[in-house]
Order: structure tokens, then C-alpha cells, then sequence
């Protein structure tokens, strides 16, 4: 009777992990740009994705400090975490060309779901150089989903 119980578990325990497995490993997302030896190498890519993290599968996030170097944004933010280590990814949810300056809308995705309540702080760098030419053309404002913090994005006509 044990052994059938603890046999049942572990099936269980094993189908759940591969399943969570796949739905982690497996994603739609595509990167927007590539890494080069040019860019810096802390400098993350930005992603866009066709099927967005629901909103209840990531964790909530504030950033507390956004500065620009060259293409790089540098970002600084708190989450509640602490169990289990972060996975971070910048993710293009829209761009609004038709307004001027033009608009972009990133956000911040932190997965997997935590339950713990320590407040973390973490950075990222995020790479930029997407957005170029938008910056050439009288600048871009850089802003995040379910954040008040923007910054406007601007590079010199070549």
C-alpha cells in the first residue's frame, strides 16, 4: 500500500516539474536584436513576445532608478522573492509612433511566481540600440507597464 502511494507521488511530482519544465523552457519570444562584441556585454536584449506572461504569473516590481549610458538603461527595481531565484526579461509590449515624441512601452517581466516576502533589489541593463533610429529622429520616451518612471531616450542626428 506505501509503495503504490509513494509510487503514485513521484509520477505526480516528475509529470508536474516536466510540465512546468516545458511551459518555462518552451517560449514564443524573439529577440529584437542581437549581441555584438560592440555592446556592452551587461547589456541585455529587449524581447518581444506573442504570448505575454499573464499578469498573475509575474511578479510585481517597482523600479526605483532608471539612468541612460550610450544605449544602455540601467535599471533599478525591488520585488518580493527571496525562495526562489529570479529569472528577468525586458519585453516590447508597443511602440506609439504616431505621437510625437514617439512611445514605447516595455515591461519588466520576473517569473517564476514567489511566495515569500522579502524584498530584493536587483538591477538590470537593458540594450537600447533597437530604438535608434527613433532616437535620431527627436527621441523616443522609454516607459514601463504599471510604472510612473519614464525616461526620454535621444541621440544625436548623424
Amino acid at each position: 500500500m506505501i509503495s503504490n502511494f509513494l509510487r503514485n507521488y513521484i509520477l505526480v511530482a516528475s509529470a508536474n516539474f516536466l510540465l512546468f519544465s516545458v511551459l518555462v523552457g518552451c517560449s514564443n519570444s524573439k529577440m529584437l536584436s542581437v549581441k555584438n562584441s560592440s555592446q556592452q556585454s551587461d547589456c541585455e536584449t529587449i524581447h518581444i513576445d506573442s504570448v505575454l506572461v499573464p499578469k498573475y504569473e509575474k511578479r510585481q516590481f517597482n523600479i526605483d532608478n532608471m539612468k541612460l549610458n550610450d544605449n544602455c538603461l540601467f535599471l533599478s527595481y525591488t520585488y518580493s522573492g527571496g525562495c526562489i531565484p529570479a529569472q528577468t526579461q525586458v519585453v516590447l509590449k508597443e511602440v506609439d509612433q504616431g505621437s510625437f515624441p514617439k512611445q514605447a512601452m516595455l515591461d519588466l517581466v520576473i517569473t517564476p511566481p514567489d511566495a515569500c516576502r522579502e524584498i530584493v533589489t536587483d538591477s538590470i541593463s537593458v540594450d537600447l540600440s533597437y530604438f535608434s533610429a527613433m532616437a535620431r529622429d527627436g527621441g523616443i520616451v522609454i516607459r514601463f507597464f504599471e510604472q510612473e518612471k519614464e525616461i526620454f531616450y535621444a541621440l544625436p542626428l548623424r
